[in-house]
């Protein structure tokens, strides 16, 4: 019994002296204010706000300062919620979804949000380009990206359809965070210069108005789609949006079959982040859907404890029946955020007032490990190059197929892919027409030569009739369309005018196009573009071949009758005699009887040697 009672003693005295010793290192200090700016209503602003919170019971149970959170939904509009928080609060720091344009908006206001360091949660970021060169530096000296440059994303995104060989692509986003500063720009400008350096580019651009400021989204974004799907690229780029935009957006574009074969999706971090967390209904309408996840390790004891913590606390405050509680990286940066604000008031010497100035250039030499990744800024980003991993939706959940960075490129090959549709073939990312709009191609119905296009048109049992066309014109242009490097949708309309009138409806639109035997005249060919001739069908006499007529000794006379004949041999002599006579009266002797006989002689072997040399043959 003595024994229990010392070892207990001893355990006793070691708890104090570790109290003792965390004391010591944490000496007690005023509490910090420190105001959180998020968009409660968004799934991304619901997991910041969870994890902010677990950050500030840690630190708080375990060392001061003591970190006081003040949380305001922005409910979509950062800047305007920044403002009213700090102008009733005092306030000696900021965290929250608060981008560039607007810290800088704020900071030009003799608030007390002027000169607040302000770490930003917000995924997207403006450039690569250092942010002192994009404002001025007195305005960026407080403001802190804990994410990466969109830039690095663009990147990724370029080089999965370099990979692939697209050439045209269709970017969708949804329009900034902020009603007062739209970033819809700069997502474009981006990814167009990414593509222009792989020999690709933007074909259309679709950006959408912040979901919350629609009155019918569900309508205004199928009506959207259909646009979409009018177009011929089928290559489609999911950039900056919400995941609230994202869920809306692939359910109607699976309802407006847009998930079938010949499409491609491709989805950016910002959405592919929170993977883990979506529903069996919302993976299902994502089946082939390829994309880019910021890569970080999950599988430490670290991340391991704090999903556990996260999922406890998430699904307290949230019914979990209406999503799933895994953490997402934008809870990871949100912890990492409340981690890097601790650390640098801990840097401060026992009594000191935390200086704003001292505070940022403290928050500037941060250095350490966090769950997102290394923490260590550069110009105000995290100064690390983020990793993608390359992933496939299939089934029930994704398929990791390979890394990228911006160094390094891929990792591996990102092959065999599961395509929308179940395809394994690679898309070729354009279409000629549709399914449901085929493009409308005229055949001649009353043309002359029916060998060329034939139409015929039949009545079935049912009364209805049915329509052939068949021909040399039409055989023809099916293997031309078999050999073209995309999808041809189309339909062929039979047309019972003149040619002429055919090709004047497809100047005016009312046919897409038009096959047959149509000559190519210059009045035509200014309404209307022609191939390259195929065949010749200019006008022949075609006669029927009689039984030994190339074995006849006389065909060389049959050219002319024999009338014919006589008047040239009496043409011929006449000439020669007139020749002599008008001679022989000049009185020139070299020209004798002998040379009157020569030419007819000559006329005569010319006869005979036309008719030998034909027989040879």
């Amino acid at each position: 019994m003595n024994n229990v009672i010392t070892i207990l003693n001893f355990c006793f005295l070691l708890d104090c002296l570790f109290l003792f010793s965390i004391s010591e290192a944490c000496t007690p200090r005023s509490n910090v204010s420190v105001g959180v700016v998020i968009d409660q209503s968004s799934r991304v602003g619901k997991e910041q706000k969870v994890a902010i919170e677990l950050a500030v019971r840690d630190f708080n149970d375990r060392c001061r300062p003591n970190l006081v959170l003040h949380i305001e939904d922005s409910h979509g509009n950062a800047a305007s919620a920044a403002f009213d928080l700090a102008s009733h609060t005092k306030l000696d720091a900021i965290v929250g979804s608060i981008t560039l344009q607007e810290a800088a908006f704020l900071s030009q206001f003799k608030t007390s949000t002027k000169d607040i360091p302000i770490i930003s949660l917000s995924p997207s970021s403006t450039s690569i380009v250092p942010l002192q060169q994009q404002t001025s530096p007195k305005k960026t000296r407080f403001f802190f990206q804990i994410s990466s440059p969109n830039s690095y994303r663009t990147q990724c995104i370029a080089s999965i359809v370099s990979r692939f060989r697209w050439k045209k692509v269709i970017l969708i986003h949804e329009q900034g965070r902020s009603t007062a500063f739209s970033e819809g720009s700069g997502i474009f400008s981006r990814l167009s210069d990414s593509l222009r350096a792989v020999d690709s580019s933007i074909d259309h651009h679709f950006p959408f108005p912040r979901l919350s400021s629609m009155l019918d989204p569900i309508a205004f974004v199928e009506r959207e789609l259909k646009r979409v799907k009018s177009k011929n690229v089928k290559i489609l780029v999911l950039g900056e949006s919400s995941l609230e935009f994202a869920v809306i957006l692939f359910e109607k574009a699976k309802l407006l079959g847009m998930m079938e074969k010949g499409y491609v999706w491709i989805v950016s971090d910002e959405i592919a982040n929170l993977l883990d967390s979506l529903d069996l209904s919302v993976m299902l309408n994502l089946q082939g859907v390829i994309g880019l996840k910021s890569d970080y390790d999950d599988t430490n004891e670290y991340f391991r404890g704090f999903k556990s913590k996260f999922r406890g606390k998430y699904g307290l405050e949230y019914p979990p029946e209406e999503e799933k509680s895994n953490p997402g990286l934008y809870s990871l940066r949100a912890y990492d955020a409340m981690h890097t604000l601790v650390e640098a008031f801990r840097k401060f010497p026992e009594g000191k007032i935390y200086d704003p100035i001292e505070l940022s250039d403290k928050i500037s030499s941060s250095d350490f490990q966090g769950l997102s990744g290394g923490i260590s800024f550069e110009n105000g980003f995290l100064s690390h190059k983020p990793v993608f991993r390359i992933f496939n939706v299939i089934g029930r959940g994704y398929r990791e197929m390979a890394t990228w960075s911006p160094d390094f490129g891929f990792s591996e090959e990102l092959s065999p892919i599961f395509w929308p549709g179940g395809k394994k073939t690679v898309p070729t990312g354009r279409s000629m027409g549709s399914e449901e709009n085929p493009m409308r191609i005229g055949v001649p119905a009353n043309g002359a030569f029916k060998q060329f296009v034939h139409v015929i048109v039949t009545t079935d049992e049912n009364g209805r009739n049915q329509t052939r066309i068949f021909g040399f014109s039409i055989d023809v242009f099916k293997a031309a369309v078999k050999l073209l490097p995309y999808d041809f949708h189309y339909v062929l309309v039979p047309y019972y005018g003149s040619y002429d009138e055919m090709v004047a409806e497809v100047h005016n639109k009312s046919l897409d196009g038009a096959v047959g035997d149509t000559e190519i005249m210059a009045e035509r060919y200014a309404y209307a573009s022609f191939t390259q001739p195929y065949i010749e069908s200019g006008l022949q006499m075609v006669v029927t071949v009689k039984p030994g007529l190339k074995d006849s000794k006389t065909l060389p006379l049959r050219p002319f009758t024999m009338n014919m004949w006589l008047m040239l041999a009496a043409m011929s002599m006449s000439t020669g005699a007139i020749i002599w006579l008008s001679e022989y009266s000049t009185g020139n002797d070299q020209f004798t009887n002998d040379s009157f006989v020569g030419i007819v002689g000559s006329i005569m072997w010319g006869l005979y040697v036309i008719r030998a040399n034909f027989k040879e043959e």
